[in-house]
């Protein structure tokens, strides 16, 4: 009779980063974005009622071993002071969907860059809705890996931003 093994290794949905939805900051909502792949976590911090809403929305990109949650006390912060901020987990991070064990080691920055320009693209749909407009403001902010990656899809022309912010980035052409 054969004996189960005691452990086995699994992939989870929830990463040691994620945040459940109750401990989220007040002014910010969690929010997922469909793509033909699975869903992906995208945090929402929104200015509070009594802040004007800036032109410029933020969009935070998180670096290796990252999620959107890291970005949580920058995303509080700005968003006081009348910024929309959006955070946006890649797939295997945070909320978003994991990939199994052959396409995770298949992941190639070109479709990482597809994950945040789908997170982007809902993003500027949602920022025209609020706005009621036809434009969208959107400042990228990249972190480490994250910047590299914003890089990479801003050389591609795979997204049009009105500013760049790169936090301690690593080089576009080294991912």
């Amino acid at each position: 009779m054969p004996i189960a093994p005691r452990h086995a290794l699994q992939w989870s949905v929830q990463s040691n980063n994620y945040i459940p939805d109750w401990d989220l900051p007040s002014n910010t909502a969690r929010h997922f974005v469909q793509t033909p792949q699975g869903h992906l976590e995208l945090l929402v911090a929104d200015p509070p009622a009594i802040h004007q809403r800036r032109e410029q929305a933020l969009f935070f990109q998180h670096g290796a071993f990252g999620c959107a949650s890291v970005w949580l006390p920058y995303t509080t912060y700005l968003s006081r002071l009348g910024y929309p901020c959006y955070a946006l987990s890649l797939r295997g991070h945070g909320a978003s969907w994991v990939p199994g064990m052959a396409e995770l080691w298949c992941t190639t920055k070109a479709i990482l860059a597809q994950d945040m320009v789908a997170g982007m693209e809902w993003t500027k749909v949602e920022e025209m809705r609020k706005r009621d407009c036809n434009t969208a403001n959107i400042v990228l902010v990249g972190h480490s890996m994250g910047g590299g990656l914003v890089q990479y899809a801003l050389s591609e022309e795979l997204v049009t931003v009105t500013g760049l912010i790169l936090c301690a980035p690593a080089p576009g052409s080294g991912l």
